[in-house]
C-alpha cells in the first residue's frame, strides 16, 4: 500500500507527504489480518536527499506505536526510484551518473534496514527495462 511521496513543498525542497488513506488502510490491514508491505514514492537527485527522505520515513513509522497504531509489515518498505519528472534519480541516472544512482537507493535501504524493516526498491517490467537499456 502506498505510505507517501516526496512532493516539492513551497522552498522547493522535498518533503514527506503521506498518502490520505494510509492509516485506515493500515488499520483495516491489521484488524483483518491482511499482509502488507509499504511503498514511498523517493524524490531527489542527490544522496542527501535521498537519506533526509528515507530518514522521514523511518520517523514515521517508528511514530505509529506511539500513537496506537500498529505497525509490522509482512512484506518490504519500497522506495520508488524510478519516477520520471524534474530532479529525480531517473534524471541521475539518464545522464549516467550511475553509481550515483545506486548510492542513492543503497542509502535509502540501509536507513529503512537500519531501522528494522525489510527493504526493496519498487519496479515494475518497463521500469526496469529503461534501467536495463540505459545500462
Amino acid at each position: 500500500m502506498r505510505l507517501a511521496e516526496n512532493s516539492k513543498d513551497s522552498t522547493g525542497e522535498f518533503s514527506f507527504v503521506l498518502d490520505k488513506s494510509f492509516e485506515s488502510n493500515l488499520q483495516e490491514c491489521n484488524k483483518r489480518g491482511i499482509p502488507y508491505g509499504v511503498y514511498i514514492f523517493t524524490r531527489g537527485d542527490t544522496v542527501e536527499k535521498i537519506k533526509k527522505q528515507a530518514n522521514a520515513t523511518v520517523t514515521y513509522l517508528k511514530g505509529l506505536e506511539n500513537r496506537g497504531i500498529y505497525f509490522r509489515p509482512s512484506y518490504p518498505v519500497y522506495g520508488d526510484f524510478l519516477e520520471q519528472s524534474a530532479n529525480t534519480q531517473m534524471n541521475v541516472f539518464y545522464r549516467g551518473e550511475y553509481d550515483k544512482f545506486v548510492d542513492m537507493m543503497y542509502s535509502f535501504c540501509k536507513i529503512i534496514e537500519d531501522a528494522g524493516y525489510f527493504t526493496g526498491i519498487y519496479a515494475n517490467r518497463v521500469s526496469y527495462n529503461k534501467v536495463i537499456e540505459g545500462a
